[in-house]
């Protein structure tokens, strides 16, 4: 179970929580008639950690914290962190729900990214919310899908509504 919010927390930030292709202006700014911007980040896996908390073993509010450096093509654009908390729990061999919040970093600025993901099994696409960002990204909405690629990398498919 802990791999597999290990990989659930990997593909979020992808952040979201990943490497990112951008496909489209940086900036609402560069072209006010384009709002929405549609691109692809990979996410490589950075430092992460499990945390155990309340009873001993895997259960209800442990947590996995995580960063990831992001990419498009072989240049690092970004990086993410973020933690996913398990919200809901029965045994290991039911799914697991988590509760993921993140934050993506890039020369721009920054997009928040949180959801809520049931994990049935660790290879499965998922999608969770961009609630928010600052500087470019200030006005920030849509959404993030989440492939997984490896156990070190995830794909990160962005629609983004400035």
């Amino acid at each position: 179970m802990r791999r597999l919010i290990g990989a659930v927390t990997a593909l979020i930030l992808l952040a979201t929580l990943g490497i990112v292709t951008i496909a489209g202006p940086t900036s609402a700014d560069d072209n006010p008639g384009d709002r929405s911007q549609t691109f692809t980040l990979t996410a490589k896996t950075g430092p992460e950690a499990d945390l155990d908390l309340g009873a001993t073993g895997f259960g209800l509010g442990d947590q996995f914290v995580f960063s990831d450096k992001l990419f498009r093509g072989d240049t690092q654009v970004g990086r993410d962190g973020g933690s996913c908390t398990v919200v809901e729990f029965t045994t290991e061999t039911e799914p697991v729900t988590v509760n993921c919040v993140v934050t993506i970093e890039l020369r721009r600025g920054q997009l928040t990214v949180q959801g809520l993901v049931t994990f049935a099994g660790a290879d499965a696409p998922f999608v969770v919310a961009i609630t928010g960002g600052t500087r470019a990204y200030k006005t920030a909405h849509g959404q993030v899908r989440v492939t997984p690629v490896d156990n070190e990398t995830e794909r990160l498919s962005f629609t983004l509504i400035l």
